[in-house]
């Protein structure tokens, strides 16, 4: 299994688990009369979603970051969840992060360390931390051996640059002894 492949099963399995639906709000009395509503968490979520995914398609990635960080501290975190877990997914985009891990390895970090915000997201931050953490050993892994192939590659090659040097001394012995034995 190759990174690339274990970050997009990583990302999938965190967009399935994050796919809850909103519980529904609970019903008015018989006879009240609403008071003017603000945009629910939900109407300002898909708004923001939408924004962030106009921007990540534009390739604007730092962008798209700054609106989920403006979403995440106007919004409480119990409703914050989605938003989060977009900014941890930017972070494996190889797109915005250059391929680095770091910077998702940190904000998990930094979510995990945290035990009062965002309690929703905190098993789906461990199951993905867990995730970088095996592709990180892979890729170093696969780092090692691709080192040691090219140590193995320069070793054959002193090999056989030491086997045509002897083979040439050889042959060249040959001809010595052959003009001696012509020789009267």
């Amino acid at each position: 299994m190759t990174l690339r492949s274990l970050l997009r099963s990583l990302a999938v399995l965190s967009v399935l688990v994050g796919c809850r639906r909103a519980a529904t709000p609970a019903p008015t009395a018989a006879g009240a009369i609403p008071a003017p509503v603000a945009p629910s968490a939900g109407a300002r979520w898909e708004a923001t979603r939408r924004q962030v995914e106009s921007l990540v398609a534009e390739g604007r990635g730092a962008g798209a970051d700054s609106t989920l960080v403006a979403f995440l501290r106007a919004t409480p975190d119990s409703d914050a969840t989605a938003a989060m877990r977009w900014r941890i997914l930017l972070r494996l985009d190889p797109r915005t992060s250059g391929g680095d891990l770091a910077p998702a390895v940190t904000l998990l970090d930094s979510l995990l360390a945290d035990s009062t915000a965002h309690r929703g997201l905190r098993p789906e931050a461990a199951l993905l931390r867990r995730g970088l953490a095996a592709a990180d050993s892979l890729r170093r892994l696969e780092g090692r051996r691709r080192s040691q192939a090219v140590q193995q590659a320069g070793d054959r090659a002193d090999e056989v640059r030491a086997v045509r040097d002897s083979l040439q001394k050889l042959a060249a012995e040959i001809e010595r002894l052959k003009r001696r034995l012509r020789a009267p």
